[in-house]
């Protein structure tokens, strides 16, 4: 996803109840890791980040500024009466 020029990934596993984004320069440097939980992605270095975007070499994927990451459900904890139309 691009938001303002900015690239960022979102992984989410409904099955583990967690969703997070992370800004990347490029998204063909980062594959998903489908069966090593707590990492979700790997960088064509071969770094693995975890859920939480810590790298196995101690970088850190940096985090949207202004941005809440969340399952559709979490937005009533911000609204009241909020509801989704489909």
């Amino acid at each position: 996803m691009t938001i303002q020029s900015q690239k960022y990934i979102v992984y989410g596993d409904a099955s583990k109840h967690i969703i997070n984004a992370f800004k990347v320069d490029d998204f063909e440097d980062y594959t998903n890791i489908d069966n090593d939980f707590p990492f979700v992605l790997r960088h064509k270095s071969g770094i693995k980040y975890d859920i939480l975007g810590r790298g196995i070499n101690g970088t850190v994927l940096e985090k949207p500024k202004f941005a809440y990451v969340a399952v559709w459900s979490a937005w009533k904890d911000f609204y009241k009466n909020f509801t989704f139309f489909d």
